[in-house]
């Protein structure tokens, strides 16, 4: 029986390239398998104890990236059959509590006397959420704050009375009641 493997000058193993199908650089690697193993259990001459570990641990490497990939398209493949089945629901869901979460950031902008237009104009829904998904007062304020200043909105003045520009005057006396009153008694 002969040997398959080349053993004259024209080896792939032998001169320079034989240090580098050693070296685990990635480089060569699939040569390096076929030329490590003959038949089960034989090896070429050439190859260190080291070399053949090393083999071992890239086929290893190979048979679970294969199984990894393999994983991962049958889970894309379920996660495909599942939205199409319940991607509706799933969707509608989504929608409420992103409406839910906008309307508690609203209730808080409200305090802050800003109009939610002027919210959402400056920033997004995730920028205001806490790690739990909930709308953080301070994130709200911290982004009430910059839409004031991007959009050159000013705070009401305090005590402003809607259609009143003067100091209030002392309440004029009901001429009406007096009229109907019962007279002064002194």
């Amino acid at each position: 029986m002969t040997d398959p493997t080349p053993t004259g000058p024209e080896s792939p193993v032998d001169g320079p390239e034989a240090d580098l199908a050693t070296e685990d650089t990635g480089e060569h690697l699939d040569d390096l398998d076929d030329r490590e193993v003959l038949h089960e259990g034989e090896l070429h001459p050439d190859d260190a104890p080291t070399s053949r570990e090393a083999a071992k641990w890239r086929r290893k490497f190979r048979d679970t990236d294969q199984q990894l990939q393999a994983a991962q398209a049958e889970h894309d493949t379920a996660l495909a059959a599942m939205q199409a089945e319940h991607g509706d629901a799933l969707t509608a869901m989504q929608d409420r509590v992103e409406a839910l979460q906008r309307a508690h950031a609203e209730r808080l902008l409200d305090k802050l006397g800003l109009a939610p237009k002027a919210l959402w104009a400056v920033t997004e829904l995730a920028d205001v959420l806490d790690e739990a998904g909930v709308p953080d007062e301070g994130k709200v304020e911290d982004a009430a704050a910059v839409a004031r200043q991007q959009l050159g909105i000013s705070r009401a003045p305090a005590g402003f009375r809607s259609g009143a520009s003067r100091v209030a005057e002392e309440p004029r006396p009901n001429q009406w009641r007096s009229a109907f009153a019962p007279p002064d008694r002194e």
